[in-house]
């Protein structure tokens, strides 16, 4: 038993070790596989006689739709970190910008303390679901992606359908039960803030 370890890129999260690690214990040729997502690094076992080149690219390529990358040297990182947070600033102050616009030119209507339109509800909440959303379910929507590919590298779209459907449905109906409990006890704009601030911490 040969026993092979490999620098892996583009994790995020413990979804991200349960999917590597799905994908290469299907693979015939591996017995064991362990990711190390705190040093990036995957440690495989195997009784093969391919080398480690040829290990890495048979890998690569069933990794590969799922956007990580296996090496043998560990790969710079730096100045692609730096690039994405250059391009999160942006996104950031983007949003601000078109809330301004939105704001001065009275689509959105929204005045401190005032009341939230149906409009600015709708628009915090799509950039809620871009945000902190994907950061809950991102995880389980890539892990249920990597197990529904079809041998012709194809997803089955139908069990996202309706697991978006079933999440927007619950998502309006809890924000509304909340909204009218929120509604019946008054909570004010003091008080919103106040929570604002908690949850964002």
């Amino acid at each position: 038993m040969k026993k092979y370890t490999f620098h892996v890129s583009n994790t995020h999260c413990a979804s991200c070790k349960i999917l590597i690690e799905d994908i290469l214990k299907d693979q015939d040729f591996i017995s064991s596989a362990k990711v190390d997502l705190k040093k990036e690094i995957v440690e495989i076992e195997t009784e093969s006689d391919k080398n480690n080149e040829e290990i890495i690219s048979i890998l690569n390529e069933k990794i590969k739709p799922s956007n990580y990358v296996f090496s043998v040297e560990k790969i710079n990182k730096e100045k692609e970190d730096l690039s994405v947070l250059w391009k999160a600033i942006l996104i950031g102050f983007t949003f601000i910008i078109l809330f301004f616009i939105l704001q001065k030119s009275g689509i959105l209507n929204l005045e401190i303390g005032g009341e939230v339109t149906p409009v600015v509800s709708f628009i915090i909440g799509v950039i809620a679901s871009l945000s902190s959303c994907l950061a809950i379910v991102g995880g389980l929507i890539f892990s249920l992606s990597a197990k529904m590919m079809k041998d012709d590298n194809k997803i089955n779209k139908r069990p996202f359908i309706f697991f978006h459907i079933g999440r927007l449905f619950a998502f309006a109906l809890l924000g509304g039960i909340l909204g009218l409990i929120g509604k019946a006890i008054g909570v004010n704009f003091i008080f919103s803030a106040i929570l604002g601030l908690i949850a964002s911490f």
